[in-house]
Protein backbone atom coordinates (compact mmCIF):
# COMPACT_ATOMS: atom_id res chain seq x y z
CA UNK A 1 0.00 0.00 0.00
CA UNK A 2 1.66 3.18 -0.95
CA UNK A 3 0.91 6.78 1.33
CA UNK A 4 1.07 8.75 -1.72
CA UNK A 5 -0.11 8.89 -5.23
CA UNK A 6 3.32 8.72 -7.12
CA UNK A 7 3.95 4.89 -5.92
CA UNK A 8 0.88 3.65 -5.53
CA UNK A 9 -1.22 0.90 -7.48
CA UNK A 10 -3.41 3.61 -8.70
CA UNK A 11 -0.71 5.49 -10.61
CA UNK A 12 0.96 2.13 -11.52
CA UNK A 13 -1.78 -0.04 -12.50
CA UNK A 14 -4.57 2.37 -13.16
CA UNK A 15 -3.99 4.89 -14.84
CA UNK A 16 -5.12 4.94 -18.84
CA UNK A 17 -3.94 7.54 -21.58
CA UNK A 18 -6.91 8.55 -23.62
CA UNK A 19 -6.22 6.32 -26.20
CA UNK A 20 -5.37 2.98 -24.05
CA UNK A 21 -8.67 4.30 -22.47
CA UNK A 22 -10.17 4.34 -26.10
CA UNK A 23 -8.92 0.76 -27.11
CA UNK A 24 -9.77 -0.89 -23.69
CA UNK A 25 -13.48 0.12 -24.55
CA UNK A 26 -12.97 -0.80 -28.26
CA UNK A 27 -12.34 -3.93 -27.17
CA UNK A 28 -15.33 -4.55 -24.73
CA UNK A 29 -17.37 -3.07 -28.07
CA UNK A 30 -16.12 -6.22 -29.58
CA UNK A 31 -16.74 -8.48 -26.80
CA UNK A 32 -19.85 -6.99 -26.80
CA UNK A 33 -21.01 -7.61 -30.22
CA UNK A 34 -19.71 -11.71 -30.18
CA UNK A 35 -21.93 -12.14 -27.08
CA UNK A 36 -25.11 -10.70 -28.34
CA UNK A 37 -24.48 -13.04 -31.70
CA UNK A 38 -24.02 -15.92 -29.53
CA UNK A 39 -27.33 -14.67 -27.42
CA UNK A 40 -25.35 -14.50 -23.81
CA UNK A 41 -26.56 -10.99 -23.58
CA UNK A 42 -29.79 -8.85 -25.06
CA UNK A 43 -29.74 -7.02 -28.44
CA UNK A 44 -31.41 -4.32 -26.89
CA UNK A 45 -28.92 -1.10 -26.93
CA UNK A 46 -27.63 0.19 -23.47
CA UNK A 47 -24.26 2.46 -24.12
CA UNK A 48 -22.10 3.25 -21.30
CA UNK A 49 -22.58 6.49 -22.26
CA UNK A 50 -22.64 9.74 -20.33
CA UNK A 51 -25.86 9.68 -19.25
CA UNK A 52 -25.96 6.56 -18.07
CA UNK A 53 -22.89 7.53 -15.88
CA UNK A 54 -24.87 10.21 -14.78
CA UNK A 55 -27.34 7.78 -13.62
CA UNK A 56 -24.96 5.75 -11.77
CA UNK A 57 -23.52 8.78 -10.05
CA UNK A 58 -27.10 8.97 -9.45
CA UNK A 59 -27.67 5.53 -7.34
CA UNK A 60 -24.85 5.74 -5.82
CA UNK A 61 -25.72 8.86 -4.26
CA UNK A 62 -29.29 7.84 -3.31
CA UNK A 63 -28.29 4.54 -1.56
CA UNK A 64 -24.92 6.79 -0.23
CA UNK A 65 -27.68 9.43 1.48
CA UNK A 66 -30.04 6.58 2.94
CA UNK A 67 -27.11 4.87 4.93
CA UNK A 68 -25.19 8.08 5.38
CA UNK A 69 -21.83 7.15 4.34
CA UNK A 70 -18.70 9.85 3.62
CA UNK A 71 -18.34 11.09 0.84
CA UNK A 72 -15.05 9.75 0.40
CA UNK A 73 -16.26 6.41 0.21
CA UNK A 74 -18.67 6.77 -2.10
CA UNK A 75 -16.03 8.16 -4.38
CA UNK A 76 -14.05 5.56 -3.56
CA UNK A 77 -16.94 3.05 -5.08
CA UNK A 78 -17.31 4.99 -8.13
CA UNK A 79 -13.84 4.77 -8.82
CA UNK A 80 -14.18 0.77 -8.47
CA UNK A 81 -17.27 1.11 -10.47
CA UNK A 82 -15.55 2.71 -13.09
CA UNK A 83 -12.82 0.36 -13.43
CA UNK A 84 -14.66 -2.45 -13.05
CA UNK A 85 -17.00 -1.41 -16.00
CA UNK A 86 -13.64 -1.34 -18.14
CA UNK A 87 -13.23 -4.73 -18.05
CA UNK A 88 -16.85 -6.33 -17.66
CA UNK A 89 -19.65 -5.33 -20.18
CA UNK A 90 -22.66 -3.28 -18.59
CA UNK A 91 -25.21 -5.47 -20.08
CA UNK A 92 -23.29 -8.79 -19.01
CA UNK A 93 -24.41 -7.60 -14.76
CA UNK A 94 -26.72 -6.22 -12.78
CA UNK A 95 -25.72 -2.95 -12.21
CA UNK A 96 -28.10 -2.45 -8.85
CA UNK A 97 -26.05 -4.76 -7.69
CA UNK A 98 -22.74 -3.29 -8.72
CA UNK A 99 -23.78 -0.32 -7.07
CA UNK A 100 -24.54 -2.06 -3.94
CA UNK A 101 -21.65 -3.79 -3.80
CA UNK A 102 -19.10 -1.12 -4.78
CA UNK A 103 -19.81 0.94 -1.92
CA UNK A 104 -20.17 -1.55 0.68
CA UNK A 105 -16.57 -2.82 -0.65
CA UNK A 106 -15.65 1.00 -0.55
CA UNK A 107 -17.14 1.06 3.41
CA UNK A 108 -14.26 -1.77 4.04
CA UNK A 109 -11.59 0.29 2.90
CA UNK A 110 -12.65 3.39 4.01
CA UNK A 111 -12.98 3.11 7.32
CA UNK A 112 -16.36 3.39 7.96
CA UNK A 113 -17.87 -0.62 7.49
CA UNK A 114 -21.44 -1.34 6.77
CA UNK A 115 -23.42 -4.82 7.90
CA UNK A 116 -23.86 -6.21 5.01
CA UNK A 117 -27.72 -6.62 5.73
CA UNK A 118 -27.72 -3.09 6.15
CA UNK A 119 -26.70 -2.40 3.10
CA UNK A 120 -28.86 -4.80 1.58
CA UNK A 121 -32.17 -3.56 3.38
CA UNK A 122 -31.80 0.04 2.39
CA UNK A 123 -30.72 -1.03 -1.39
CA UNK A 124 -33.79 -2.84 -1.49
CA UNK A 125 -35.96 0.16 -0.65
CA UNK A 126 -34.75 1.61 -3.20
CA UNK A 127 -34.40 -1.37 -6.07
CA UNK A 128 -36.78 -4.03 -5.10
CA UNK A 129 -37.26 -5.44 -8.42
CA UNK A 130 -33.17 -5.94 -8.84
CA UNK A 131 -31.69 -6.57 -5.15
CA UNK A 132 -32.13 -10.27 -4.12
CA UNK A 133 -32.98 -11.00 -0.27
CA UNK A 134 -29.85 -13.09 -0.42
CA UNK A 135 -27.13 -11.06 0.90
CA UNK A 136 -24.52 -13.82 -0.03
CA UNK A 137 -25.26 -12.28 -3.40
CA UNK A 138 -23.82 -9.45 -2.32
CA UNK A 139 -20.74 -11.25 -0.74
CA UNK A 140 -20.38 -13.45 -4.11
CA UNK A 141 -20.23 -10.30 -6.55
CA UNK A 142 -17.46 -8.56 -4.13
CA UNK A 143 -15.16 -11.45 -4.80
CA UNK A 144 -15.92 -10.75 -8.05
CA UNK A 145 -15.28 -6.88 -7.86
CA UNK A 146 -12.07 -7.58 -6.35
CA UNK A 147 -10.82 -10.10 -8.50
CA UNK A 148 -11.38 -7.76 -11.77
CA UNK A 149 -9.98 -4.75 -9.96
CA UNK A 150 -6.96 -7.39 -9.71
CA UNK A 151 -7.00 -6.61 -5.35
CA UNK A 152 -5.96 -3.48 -6.32
CA UNK A 153 -8.42 -1.00 -3.65
CA UNK A 154 -6.81 1.97 -2.58
CA UNK A 155 -8.12 4.92 -4.04
CA UNK A 156 -5.86 8.84 -4.21
CA UNK A 157 -8.74 11.30 -3.95
CA UNK A 158 -8.34 15.02 -5.16
CA UNK A 159 -9.83 16.05 -1.60
CA UNK A 160 -6.62 15.96 0.40
CA UNK A 161 -4.79 17.82 -2.53
CA UNK A 162 -7.76 20.94 -3.05
CA UNK A 163 -6.97 21.49 0.63
CA UNK A 164 -3.70 21.67 0.18
CA UNK A 165 -3.54 23.92 -2.54
CA UNK A 166 -6.00 26.35 -0.74
CA UNK A 167 -3.49 26.68 2.30
CA UNK A 168 -0.65 27.17 0.42
CA UNK A 169 -2.65 29.97 -1.88
CA UNK A 170 -3.37 31.44 1.34
CA UNK A 171 0.25 31.45 2.64
CA UNK A 172 1.35 33.79 -0.77
CA UNK A 173 -2.38 35.74 -0.07
CA UNK A 174 -1.48 36.91 3.35
CA UNK A 175 2.40 38.70 1.93
CA UNK A 176 0.28 39.94 -1.24
CA UNK A 177 -3.04 40.92 0.21
CA UNK A 178 -3.74 44.86 -0.49
CA UNK A 179 -4.42 46.91 2.73
CA UNK A 180 -8.36 47.59 3.18
CA UNK A 181 -10.55 49.97 4.82
CA UNK A 182 -12.33 49.63 7.60
CA UNK A 183 -15.84 49.30 5.91
CA UNK A 184 -14.07 46.63 3.60
CA UNK A 185 -12.83 44.62 6.57
CA UNK A 186 -16.38 44.75 8.29
CA UNK A 187 -18.00 43.82 5.06
CA UNK A 188 -15.29 40.91 4.28
CA UNK A 189 -15.90 39.87 8.18
CA UNK A 190 -19.89 39.86 7.67
CA UNK A 191 -19.64 37.93 4.26
CA UNK A 192 -17.35 35.33 5.70
CA UNK A 193 -19.65 34.92 9.06
CA UNK A 194 -22.20 33.99 6.96
CA UNK A 195 -21.00 32.13 4.72
CA UNK A 196 -19.62 29.61 7.11
CA UNK A 197 -23.34 29.51 8.71
CA UNK A 198 -24.67 28.79 5.61
CA UNK A 199 -22.15 25.83 5.14
CA UNK A 200 -22.50 24.05 8.27
CA UNK A 201 -25.90 23.46 6.23
CA UNK A 202 -24.22 21.84 3.95
CA UNK A 203 -23.06 17.96 4.15
CA UNK A 204 -21.03 17.44 0.66
CA UNK A 205 -17.74 18.82 2.31
CA UNK A 206 -16.50 16.55 6.01
CA UNK A 207 -16.98 19.01 8.57
CA UNK A 208 -13.79 18.54 10.22
CA UNK A 209 -11.75 19.31 6.78
CA UNK A 210 -13.45 22.64 6.73
CA UNK A 211 -13.72 23.44 10.49
CA UNK A 212 -9.50 23.45 9.65
CA UNK A 213 -9.70 25.51 7.28
CA UNK A 214 -11.59 28.32 8.39
CA UNK A 215 -9.05 30.09 10.50
CA UNK A 216 -7.03 31.04 7.33
CA UNK A 217 -8.18 30.22 3.90
CA UNK A 218 -7.71 31.51 0.29
CA UNK A 219 -11.06 30.32 -0.88
CA UNK A 220 -13.91 31.33 0.61
CA UNK A 221 -16.74 28.67 2.20
CA UNK A 222 -18.74 29.10 -0.47
CA UNK A 223 -15.84 28.74 -3.26
CA UNK A 224 -14.38 25.78 -1.28
CA UNK A 225 -17.85 24.34 -1.30
CA UNK A 226 -18.51 24.53 -4.94
CA UNK A 227 -14.51 23.78 -5.98
CA UNK A 228 -15.23 20.10 -3.14
CA UNK A 229 -18.80 19.74 -5.40
CA UNK A 230 -16.81 20.18 -8.87
CA UNK A 231 -14.84 17.00 -7.63
CA UNK A 232 -17.90 15.08 -6.90
CA UNK A 233 -18.95 15.67 -10.23
CA UNK A 234 -15.94 14.42 -11.95
CA UNK A 235 -16.66 10.76 -10.70
CA UNK A 236 -18.87 11.17 -13.60
CA UNK A 237 -16.13 11.24 -16.10
CA UNK A 238 -13.28 9.39 -16.67
CA UNK A 239 -10.70 11.89 -15.26
CA UNK A 240 -9.69 10.14 -11.98
CA UNK A 241 -8.54 6.85 -14.81
CA UNK A 242 -6.90 9.89 -17.25
CA UNK A 243 -5.20 12.11 -14.63
CA UNK A 244 -3.22 12.78 -11.02
CA UNK A 245 -5.73 13.60 -8.22
CA UNK A 246 -4.10 16.89 -8.10
CA UNK A 247 -5.33 17.66 -11.72
CA UNK A 248 -8.68 17.66 -10.66
CA UNK A 249 -8.66 19.72 -8.15
CA UNK A 250 -6.64 22.55 -9.80
CA UNK A 251 -9.20 22.17 -12.24
CA UNK A 252 -12.11 22.61 -9.63
CA UNK A 253 -10.42 25.70 -8.30
CA UNK A 254 -9.85 27.17 -11.41
CA UNK A 255 -13.80 26.86 -12.81
CA UNK A 256 -14.69 27.93 -9.79
CA UNK A 257 -12.66 31.07 -9.33
CA UNK A 258 -13.18 31.99 -12.92
CA UNK A 259 -16.62 31.27 -13.51
CA UNK A 260 -17.14 33.64 -9.74
CA UNK A 261 -15.45 36.18 -11.34
CA UNK A 262 -16.96 36.30 -14.78
CA UNK A 263 -20.54 36.16 -12.63
CA UNK A 264 -19.27 39.43 -10.84
CA UNK A 265 -18.53 40.79 -13.46
CA UNK A 266 -21.47 40.54 -15.08
CA UNK A 267 -22.98 42.09 -11.46
CA UNK A 268 -20.89 44.94 -11.87
CA UNK A 269 -21.86 45.83 -15.75
CA UNK A 270 -25.61 45.58 -14.65
CA UNK A 271 -24.79 47.79 -11.72
CA UNK A 272 -23.79 50.33 -14.13
CA UNK A 273 -26.54 50.09 -17.03
CA UNK A 274 -29.32 50.68 -13.96
CA UNK A 275 -27.36 53.27 -12.53
CA UNK A 276 -27.07 52.30 -9.08
CA UNK A 277 -29.62 50.01 -8.03
CA UNK A 278 -29.20 47.26 -5.53
CA UNK A 279 -25.67 49.18 -4.45
CA UNK A 280 -26.30 47.43 -0.84
CA UNK A 281 -25.80 43.84 -2.56
CA UNK A 282 -22.47 45.28 -4.34
CA UNK A 283 -19.43 46.51 -3.01
CA UNK A 284 -16.82 47.17 -5.72
CA UNK A 285 -13.84 47.28 -3.60
CA UNK A 286 -14.75 44.20 -1.61
CA UNK A 287 -15.40 42.23 -5.22
CA UNK A 288 -11.91 43.90 -6.47
CA UNK A 289 -10.07 42.30 -3.79
CA UNK A 290 -12.14 38.96 -3.84
CA UNK A 291 -11.78 38.42 -7.13
CA UNK A 292 -9.72 39.91 -9.48
CA UNK A 293 -6.64 39.52 -6.61
CA UNK A 294 -7.44 35.34 -5.85
CA UNK A 295 -7.97 35.19 -9.95
CA UNK A 296 -4.31 37.08 -10.20
CA UNK A 297 -2.47 34.94 -7.47
CA UNK A 298 -4.37 31.99 -8.48
CA UNK A 299 -2.94 32.44 -12.07
CA UNK A 300 0.77 33.65 -10.36
CA UNK A 301 0.78 30.06 -8.48
CA UNK A 302 -0.05 27.76 -11.91
CA UNK A 303 2.47 29.74 -13.85
CA UNK A 304 5.13 29.09 -10.27
CA UNK A 305 4.09 25.28 -9.94
CA UNK A 306 5.09 22.34 -11.97
CA UNK A 307 1.47 20.94 -12.76
CA UNK A 308 0.56 20.04 -16.26
CA UNK A 309 -1.32 23.30 -17.43
CA UNK A 310 -2.51 20.98 -20.76
CA UNK A 311 -3.66 18.18 -18.00
CA UNK A 312 -5.73 21.14 -16.36
CA UNK A 313 -7.21 22.36 -19.98
CA UNK A 314 -8.16 19.03 -20.40
CA UNK A 315 -9.38 18.61 -17.21
CA UNK A 316 -11.63 21.79 -17.36
CA UNK A 317 -13.06 20.97 -21.18
CA UNK A 318 -14.08 17.59 -19.37
CA UNK A 319 -15.69 19.10 -16.57
CA UNK A 320 -17.58 21.82 -18.79
CA UNK A 321 -18.45 19.24 -21.34
CA UNK A 322 -20.40 17.09 -18.58
CA UNK A 323 -22.20 20.32 -17.35
CA UNK A 324 -23.61 20.56 -20.94
CA UNK A 325 -24.78 17.36 -20.98
CA UNK A 326 -25.90 17.73 -17.74
CA UNK A 327 -28.43 19.87 -18.93
CA UNK A 328 -30.49 17.28 -21.21
CA UNK A 329 -29.84 14.17 -19.22
CA UNK A 330 -33.24 12.17 -18.85
CA UNK A 331 -33.04 9.88 -15.99
CA UNK A 332 -36.31 8.51 -17.00
CA UNK A 333 -34.66 7.04 -20.20
CA UNK A 334 -32.00 5.61 -18.57
CA UNK A 335 -33.86 3.63 -16.02
CA UNK A 336 -36.57 2.63 -18.78
CA UNK A 337 -33.43 1.35 -20.85
CA UNK A 338 -32.05 -0.41 -17.79
CA UNK A 339 -35.66 -1.99 -17.06
CA UNK A 340 -35.87 -3.52 -20.45
CA UNK A 341 -32.46 -4.85 -20.04
CA UNK A 342 -32.84 -6.81 -16.52
CA UNK A 343 -35.99 -7.58 -16.08
CA UNK A 344 -36.18 -8.95 -19.95
CA UNK A 345 -33.06 -11.61 -19.19
CA UNK A 346 -33.70 -15.46 -20.35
Amino acid sequence: MAADYWTSTQRMKWQFTRDSLKNTRLELIKLEKSMEDSNLISKIPMDYDIYMRIYIHSLINKLGRRLNIRQIALSTAEVYLMRFLTKVILKEINLYLLVTTSIYLACKLEECPQHIRTIVSEARNLWPEYIPHDITKIAEFEFYLIEELDTYLIVHHPYKTLLTIDEVLSKRQKFNKPQLNDDDNVNDNNNTNNNDNNNNNNNNVDADDLNNKRITSFLTPEELQTSWSIINDSYVTDLLLLYPPHIVATASIYLTIVLKYTHIQQLRLEKKNSNGIGTNDLNPNQFRYKNDESLQNYINFLGYSNIDLEEVIEAVQELITLYEAWESYDEVKCKKTLEIVLLNRS
